[in-house]
C-alpha cells in the first residue's frame, strides 16, 4: 500500500512544484569533498521478487528487506560484505503480504497493512540459536480496536524490547468517508517477560490535533524513551500537506496511551512539504525527510516539546529533489532522492565538529554504471560506517538490488 501511495505523492509533487522556486536554506559548510566511500557489495534475491529493496534496515551484521510479500535476510560473514543472495526468507504463517520490516539485534518485525481487507497485522521473528533460517513468525501483533481499512502494519519500528506499528488510516477521529480516511495512530508493544507472543498493544499513541487524512503513522521510529510518528499530510494553517512529526516521551516505566509530548514542524513549512515521509533517530537527534530537505530536531535537556528544526540539510542547487528516505547514525545522515532529475542520488551529510547546522551534502552517491536508475535511494539505512541504499525498481542488469557501501 505504501509503495503505490508514495508514487502518487511524488507524481502530485512534480505537478504542484513545477513552477515553484526552491526554498532551501543555503549551505553553511563547504561543497562536496572527495568521496571516501566505496561500493562493497550488491545484495539481490533469488527469483528477482517484486519490490526488493523497498525497505531496508540494518542491525549489526544483518540487513533485512521485503520483497514479494516476504522478508529477506542477509548476514555478513567475516568483516566485509560480499555480493550475495539472501541467507534466509521469512514468511507470515497466514500468508499475509509483508511490506514493511525493521530489525534490532536478533529480532525482526514485519508489517502487512493490506491483510484482511486492510485490517493489517505485524509479525515478530526471533532468530533461532543456530542462526536465521526460513521460518514463520514467533508472534503476531494486532490492534485491539482494528477494523478494515486501518492499514495497521503499514510502517514498523523496533529498538530493544519495544515495537511500534503505524496504522495510517486508523479512525481515531471523525468518520471515514467516502472511503478509509482516518487520521492515523501508532501502537506500542513491550516485550513480555516470557518473550514475544501473540498480543494486542501495550499503548496507543495519537495526535492531539489529528484530522482525517493526516496519515499519522506513515513512518514510525523508536529509541529508548522516545517514539515519533510522521504525518506527512498534516496541514499547518493554510499550508497544504506541510507535514509534521509527533514525538512521544515515556515518563514512567511503561508506555501508556497518550497524545504527543511535542509536535515538530519546519520553520519554512510550505505546500506539499510532506515532512515526516521518512524518519530516523540516533541518540538525541531525529532526522525527518520532507520533499526536498531533511530537518534535524535535537532533544532539549528538559525533554521533547513542540519545536521547529535545529538544522536543515539540503542541496540548494537542486531544483527537484524528490526525497523519499532518510537514515541517521551518530554523525552521519543519509538521504535518498529517487526522483531527482530522473537521475536518482543519495546524499551523505556529516556532522561538523561544531555541531549540526544548515548545510549542503558532504558526499553524493549515484547508481553504479550499467545498473539502470530505477528508484535508487528509495530506502536507506546506516550502521556505523556501513551504508545501505535500496533500489527496488532497478531497471538495469542488476535487477532489484540493495547497494552496500563501506568507508575506505
Amino acid at each position: 500500500m505504501q509503495f503505490l501511495r508514495r508514487f502518487k505523492v511524488f507524481a502530485a509533487l512534480a505537478i504542484v512544484l513545477s513552477s515553484m522556486v526552491s526554498a532551501n536554506a543555503g549551505p553553511t559548510t563547504s561543497s562536496q569533498v572527495s568521496n571516501p566511500w566505496f561500493l562493497e557489495a550488491t545484495l539481490s534475491a533469488t527469483g528477482n521478487p517484486l519490490q526488493f529493496g523497498f525497505v531496508v534496515s540494518i542491525s549489526g551484521n544483518t540487513i533485512v528487506t521485503c520483497a514479494g510479500g516476504q522478508v529477506y535476510i542477509f548476514v555478513r560473514k567475516g568483516s566485509k560484505w560480499i555480493s550475495t543472495t539472501q541467507t534466509a526468507i521469512l514468511s507470515a504463517s497466514d500468508g499475509s503480504y509483508l511490506s514493511s520490516a525493521a530489525i534490532s539485534g536478533n529480532t525482526i518485525v514485519a508489517g502487512s497493512g493490506s491483510t484482511n481487507n486492510g485490517v493489517g497485522a505485524a509479525y515478530v521473528f526471533v532468530e533461532p540459536s543456530g542462526g536465521w533460517t526460513a521460518s514463520t513468525e514467533t508472534a503476531k501483533l494486532t490492534a485491539s480496536d482494528a477494523i478494515a481499512g486501518d492499514f495497521f502494519g503499514s510502517s514498523v519500528a523496533i529498538a530493544g524490547n519495544t515495537i511500534v506499528v503505524g496504522a495510517v488510516q486508523n479512525n481515531s477521529v471523525g468518520a471515514r468517508y467516502p472511503e478509509p480516511n482516518g487520521s492515523g495512530a501508532a501502537y506500542v508493544y513491550s516485550k513480555p517477560t516470557g518473550g514475544w507472543a501473540n498480543m494486542t498493544e501495550t499503548a496507543k499513541l495519537t495526535a492531539s490535533d489529528g484530522a482525517a487524512g493526516d496519515d499519522f503513522g506513515y513512518s514510525v521510529i523508536v529509541l529508548g524513551d522516545t517514539i515519533a510518528a510522521g504525518a506527512p499530510n498534516v496541514a499547518l494553517g493554510s499550508t497544504y500537506l506541510a507535514g509534521a512529526v509527533y514525538v512521544f516521551q515515556k515518563t514512567g516505566t511503561q508506555w501508556v496511551s497518550t497524545t504527543e509530548s511535542g509536535k515538530l514542524t519546519a520553520s519554512d513549512a510550505r505546500d506539499v512539504g510532506v515532512l515526516g515521509i521518512s524518519m530516523g533517530i540516533s541518540g538525541n537527534t531525529i532526522a525527518a525527510a520532507g520533499f526536498d530537505s531533511v530537518d534535524l530536531f535535537i532533544r532539549p535537556a528538559s525533554g521533547w516539546r513542540t519545536a521547529t528544526q535545529n538544522a536543515e540539510l539540503a542541496d540548494p542547487n537542486i531544483y527537484f529533489f524528490g526525497l523519499n528516505s532518510v537514515a541517521i547514525c551518530n554523525e552521519y545522515v543519509l538521504a535518498g532522492s529517487p526522483y531527482t532529475y530522473s537521475h536518482p542520488i543519495a546524499d551523505l551529510y556529516i556532522e561538523p565538529s561544531t555541531g549540526w547546522a544548515n548545510m549542503a551534502p558532504t558526499n553524493r552517491f549515484s547508481v553504479p554504471a550499467g545498473n539502470g536508475n530505477g528508484a535508487y535511494g528509495w530506502s536507506a539505512a546506516i550502521n556505523g560506517s556501513t551504508l545501505a541504499i535500496g533500489s527496488p525498481l532497478n531497471a538495469g542488469a542488476g535487477g532489484n538490488v540493495i547497494y552496500v557501501y563501506a568507508l575506505n
